[in-house]
């Protein structure tokens, strides 16, 4: 138990969240979770820094790395961001607050351009600086700082940032899972290789090792603590990812050098999760995307989904088809992939009359469907699946630029459609929403209305349908569930304004 007692320079205020053996183990949860013992964004700066040689996140594939987010400025970043939005209160995280590989090396690599290191030979050596003022960066902004470093400690591209916290005071917080053996006992070994790692590679001994599994007793715990060589906490798969913040104040271990800041924050309230109602069923909901086998692929769409469902006592199952839906959920996308798929849930939500949400692109479906049956034309289609074929007619068209970020419409009180009315009214009609698309629709078929700005709709209602509605916007990137969503699922029929 000697690295117990390890003190070194007394650490500043920054936390760094690490990985080993696995990445994907709920690491965005636990740093969001500690920026919230810290005190939220009020006295706490969050940033991530991704490995991979990508410049940003707006160009990776859902498939492998799970869902676009876009921050207020525009930015696209890893899905992460979102959880530390809905997780950290009054947390505000903008374009400098997400790091990549790519976008370190190439800051380096353009100041070779402008000639700012002279006639230097350029090296690792002014990478690890151009981090370090990034660090420095965050921490002149807060009075603590909690940075998430994505992938694992095994990997090669992270090495760079790992070799600059050697020397830089800290806490650090490695997460590991719980990796039982062949017959079910817990096992230790694979956590201490990954801790052995940190030391011999970077220097670097964990203030706290995070292991994800059930709770031990302290009993246990001691012995843990004592093989491994750190303390050690155990936190279990909680009701509510806003409890866990909660826990970690609870239990963090005395002997970790950050225990005092922890514990003497502010005690954090247990958040109540109200189970659903046993009188009431289940919203069965078919999410008609192209990404399903991605677990991450609709993490934003789906949480604000659920919090909505929470909000009115009753759970979500989510169908694999329309046959047994009670509601319809069209998601946003890039590509004529899965395009087909999506008319054929407008068509299916025509028929059956089941209040239906498109998004994003799912909005487009509902336009080029609602032309190609008032006009009887099949070929009728988005301006992004044409390619040099002017013969073609086209009802979304392109608008030149990828449009990004929040952006406000002011709507005309009298002409808002009924269901946006609800929505918006106690704004007076002031729409602020997040974007990210490129093609938006001029022209709606006759029996829609909507809001339009000066170039393009971003609301439509469908006037005979019980619920139909399409956005050009991203309503699940939002802190809280977005009010739309609660809507939906209530599914109420507008009145006539």
């Amino acid at each position: 138990m000697q690295e117990l007692s390890r003190t070194s320079h007394p650490p500043s205020g920054l936390f760094v969240v690490s990985s080993g053996l696995l990445s994907g183990i709920g690491k965005g949860v636990i740093t969001a979770s500690i920026a919230h013992c810290l005190g939220g964004g009020r006295t706490t700066t969050v940033a991530k820094f991704d490995p991979y040689l990508n410049l940003h996140a707006g160009r990776l594939s859902p498939d492998e790395h799970g869902e676009v987010y876009v921050l207020a400025d525009g930015t696209e970043v890893d899905l992460d961001f979102g959880t530390y939005e809905r997780l950290v209160p009054d947390l505000v995280v903008r374009k400098h607050h997400a790091l990549t590989g790519g976008r370190l090396f190439l800051d380096v690599i353009q100041r070779t351009i402008t000639e700012y290191y002279g006639g230097d030979t350029v090296t690792l050596q002014h990478v690890r600086a151009e981090f370090r003022q990034r660090l420095a960066a965050w921490q002149a902004e807060s009075t603590y700082v909690v940075l998430e470093i994505g992938g694992t400690v095994h990997d090669a591209e992270a090495a760079v940032v790992y070799q600059c916290l050697s020397d830089i005071p800290h806490y650090h917080i490695h997460i590991v899972p719980d990796i039982p053996g062949f017959h079910g006992e817990a096992k230790t070994r694979p956590i201490q290789l990954s801790v052995d790692h940190l030391k011999q590679a970077y220097q670097l001994r964990p203030d706290l090792v995070i292991v994800r599994g059930a709770p031990l007793s302290e009993d246990m715990r001691a012995q843990w603590s004592a093989k491994i060589g750190y303390p050690v906490l155990r936190v279990p798969k909680l009701p509510d990812r806003r409890q866990v913040a909660s826990w970690l104040q609870r239990f963090w271990p005395s002997e970790c050098r950050s225990a005092s800041i922890i514990r003497n924050a502010p005690i954090l309230p247990i958040p109540v999760v109200v189970p659903p109602s046993p009188t009431q069923p289940p919203f069965r909901i078919w999410l008609a995307g192209k990404y399903l086998q991605a677990t991450d692929a609709y993490v934003s769409l789906k949480s604000a989904v659920e919090a909505a469902a929470a909000e009115l006592h009753r759970s979500v199952v989510w169908e694999t088809s329309g046959e047994h839906a009670d509601h319809i959920l069209i998601p946003g996308g890039f590509g004529v992939r899965g395009f087909n798929d999506k008319i054929n849930a407008v068509r299916l939500a025509l028929a059956r009359g089941v209040p239906t949400l498109g998004i994003c692109l799912g909005m487009q479906a509902m336009v080029v469907e609602g032309f190609r049956r008032h006009r009887n034309d099949e070929s009728i289609t988005s301006a992004e699946f044409v390619v040099e074929d002017n013969t073609i007619p086209v009802v979304v068209r392109d608008l030149i630029y990828l449009k990004l970020g929040a952006i406000t419409t002011h709507a005309d009180s009298q002409s808002v459609p009924p269901i946006a009315a609800r929505i918006y009214a106690s704004s007076s009609y002031r729409i602020t929403e997040r974007y990210r698309h490129r093609f938006g629709c001029p022209q709606i078929p006759p029996d829609w209305i909507g809001i339009t700005t000066n170039t393009h709709y971003i609301w439509i209602e469908h006037t005979s349908h019980p619920w139909m509605v399409g956005v050009q916007f991203h309503p699940e990137f939002h802190a809280t569930p977005h009010p739309l969503f609660r809507d939906w699922l209530i599914g109420l029929r507008p009145m006539t304004r």
